[in-house]
């Protein structure tokens, strides 16, 4: 589905070029001006040409009738068009490794769900391929439940799965002309997201089906997106980054997805057509090989995606010839997402997204505000550094000066890292304060080294910490990365233990 902006912009050339209107003209004209009052004083026949030619160009069966004849107006009657036309003929929407799943039977299992009993305020959802999430989330929605997603949630016994349900097979009147009408109807409700973990123990927020929405609708204005045929997600919808693009965008555009997960993914599951990619960092290793001239958009998020793996989209793009445009986009669970850069030709600056407002307040503290955020939550800290060139442009120096509270002292844990940095120089490393009430120094401190051959001495670590609490230091062969590419301490936790 074409978004607002690019209709307009398809309106005023096709007023440009096909009526012989001065650029200059248009570009003083507001939304709202009639175009047949001054200063373009179209008369019934200019109209009839501009109604054919946009026909023409939306490949519209009619355009309707119109009170009043402004880019506003033409703008909004052109759009509902074009939704009624892709109501009228659904898409096979959804397709994972397992099964597919068009829009209208997704609608006619919520319906069919309302004759079964589902108790619960709120249910993790214990499916793992991605059609069956998006069917139990919705049912879930449907009956008032609000569904939490998590990547760990099959082993809970009150998880929940809409195949677990007795459906009947008989014809169901559906009120509800398509998915975005269900969400609308819907949009107040919440859904849990659990976060990774990487930066300490998991934390479920819960975000609005509205600012879901408007965060979809932010990159579809962005981006555009209008020469993709469909999306090739090789992203977990269970994490936010993967729920909004891999679900809620390829939705408000009208575009169908195909879900390709595991090591092997396909990044063209149909051929001759324009796809566009959405993938983590680390999925980008098993599917860099595959990008053709096919591939129109390429979007990462998730983790940074820098170094060797970036200077390798740039050889692809530079000795293939590729005409794909590739973003990084910044942004966590808590946030929604908050710029976005270009990958593939060197550039370190992320734009911030229009709708984000990031500032200092008394306190001196990075605060932001954004229809993003999670429920119930006005402004929030960030945790890293936004380095501002100009208001709208940025670097990302990392994460911001973290404090913990040790024996009734405060420490930084970048002054822990920092001496790791020093004494390990070039292996990987990771530090955490697990806050405890239990412990009488507030909590533990540990630390992770990846990669040494050659391991210190208790003695030797804690003369390297002589005016700072010493780390429980772990010493493993290899960090593990989730699908993310992130690393969590529970993952670390759980080297240790084995």
């Amino acid at each position: 589905m074409q978004t607002y902006s690019a209709i307009r912009s398809t309106l005023m050339q096709l007023i440009e070029a096909e009526l012989e209107v001065d650029k200059e003209q248009l570009d003083v004209i507001s939304d709202d001006a009639n175009l047949i009052e001054a200063p373009l004083f179209l008369d019934s026949v200019d109209l009839m040409q501009l109604s054919a030619a946009c026909k023409k160009a939306f490949q519209l069966k009619d355009l309707g009738e119109l009170s009043t004849v402004t880019l506003a107006t033409l703008t909004r009657q052109i759009a509902l068009n074009l939704t009624q036309q892709k109501q009228a003929t659904p898409l096979e929407t959804w397709a994972d490794q397992v099964t597919s799943l068009k829009e209208t039977d997704l609608l006619e299992q919520i319906q069919r769900s309302l004759d079964c009993e589902i108790i619960g305020q709120a249910r993790l959802i214990k499916d793992s391929t991605p059609c069956d999430i998006i069917v139990s989330t919705m049912v879930l929605l449907a009956h008032n439940i609000t569904p939490v997603l998590s990547a760990n949630a099959a082993a809970n016994a009150n998880a929940f799965s809409w195949r677990e349900l007795t459906l009947s097979n008989q014809e169901v009147e559906i009120p509800f002309r398509s998915m975005t009408a269900f969400l609308q109807q819907h949009s107040d409700k919440t859904i849990g997201f659990e976060t990774s973990g990487s930066t300490g123990k998991p934390q479920t927020w819960h975000k609005s089906i509205a600012s879901l929405h408007a965060e979809a609708v932010t990159f579809a204005d962005t981006f555009s997106f209008d020469a993709v045929d469909y999306f090739c997600a090789c992203v977990d919808i269970r994490h936010m980054f993967g729920f909004i693009w891999a679900f809620m965008l390829p939705l408000q555009l009208g575009k169908p997805v195909c879900y390709e997960l595991g090591s092997t993914p396909d990044l063209q599951p149909v051929k001759d057509k324009q796809v566009g990619v959405i993938l983590t960092p680390t999925m980008f290793d098993f599917v860099a090989d595959q990008l053709s001239q096919n591939h129109c958009y390429l979007i990462s998020s998730g983790a940074p995606f820098k170094g060797e793996k970036e200077q390798k989209l740039a050889d692809l793009i530079s000795y293939l010839s590729l005409s794909i445009q590739a973003f990084e986009v910044l942004g966590s669970t808590e946030t929604g997402g908050i710029g976005y850069r270009q990958l593939g030709n060197n550039e370190t600056h992320f734009t911030k997204f229009t709708a984000v407002d990031i500032y200092q307040n008394a306190e001196h503290k990075t605060m932001l505000r954004s229809p993003f955020l999670v429920a119930n939550c006005e402004e929030f800290e960030l945790k890293d550094k936004l380095i501002f060139s100009n208001e709208n442009q940025f670097t990302h120096g990392g994460r911001a000066d973290q404090i913990f509270k040790y024996a009734g002292k405060r420490y930084s844990l970048q002054s822990i890292e920092k001496i790791l940095q020093e004494r390990f120089v070039g292996l990987r490393h990771r530090v955490f304060f697990i806050e405890d009430n239990n412990n009488n120094k507030g909590g533990e401190l540990v630390a992770f080294v990846e990669g040494l051959s050659c391991i210190p001495t208790l003695q030797d670590i804690r003369s390297w910490f002589k005016d700072l609490p010493t780390p429980q230091v772990h010493f493993l062969a290899q960090f593990p990365e989730n699908e993310l590419g992130k690393i969590t301490l529970s993952a670390l936790q759980e080297c240790v233990h084995e």
